[in-house]
């Protein structure tokens, strides 16, 4: 194993894109409620991603809070489509459409491999923009004797959301300020560059994404997590420095 690349003392996820197909599961959940409502689901698809990406962008700068998300996301879509429709049936709509995201798991290649590998030598937390409660749904399909997560933060309880790295520097505190850390997450502007910022080390699941020339030297790439295994193999425990 390469004396260059230890492995952390934590190890850190990212949740949506990264251990759970988020896209998929939402697209899914859709098509369940526009059956249900007897909405066109293409265009209700189209206004749904408009909307619900720019509130997660307000939230992100803590303009708004997650129960008022998930609302407010499904009344701009009823009133672009001129539905006729009240807070109420909103309320009801966001409802059963969460019911229906949670309802089957959508785990991505590779998710639980990369998890049962990092709990082997260090350990596990999970940062996420996403809502505790939904969240922890997602966690509990991932519930394996070989997983063992230590550690979840969420967004919007006390302590801002992604990409603010005061996000993050809560976690860190939280673990008792530990500086072998690593982050593995999709998204370059959320996961990778604050925590590079605040000096840990970072594995980029880029994807399609166009990887910049300037990369930071802490940012391994990898195309998502079934490349994780080789990744791990040539690292080893920074307690064996």
């Amino acid at each position: 194993m390469s004396l260059q690349a230890p492995i952390p003392e934590w190890i850190f996820f990212d949740l949506d894109g990264t251990l759970w197909d988020h896209a998929s599961a939402s697209r899914r959940a859709i098509m369940e409620v526009c059956t249900r409502y007897g909405l066109p689901p293409m265009t209700f698809l189209s206004a749904f991603k408009q909307h619900n990406d720019a509130l997660w962008a307000e939230l992100g700068r803590g303009l708004l809070d997650w129960n008022t998300l998930r609302v407010r996301r499904f009344e701009l879509v009823l009133n672009q489509m001129a539905c006729g429709c009240s807070s109420n049936d909103a309320q009801e709509m966001n409802h059963y459409y969460m019911e229906k995201y949670l309802e089957e798991p959508a785990i991505l290649p590779g998710a639980m491999e990369a998890l049962a590998l990092a709990s082997g030598v260090a350990r596990v937390g999970v940062l996420t923009n996403g809502a505790r409660d939904v969240q922890t749904g997602k966690l509990a399909y991932m519930a394996h004797n070989s997983v063992r997560i230590d550690f979840v933060q969420c967004a919007n309880e006390g302590h801002g959301a992604k990409p603010s790295p005061d996000f993050y520097r809560t976690a860190q505190q939280s673990i008792g300020g530990s500086r072998h850390l690593l982050m593995i997450g999709d998204s370059f502007v959320e996961d990778i560059a604050p925590t590079v910022e605040l000096g840990w080390s970072a594995v980029w699941l880029s994807g399609h994404q166009e990887i910049p020339d300037n990369l930071p030297q802490d940012v391994s790439v990898l195309p998502n997590l079934t490349a994780f295994p080789s990744f791990f193999a040539e690292r080893r425990p920074v307690s064996s420095l």
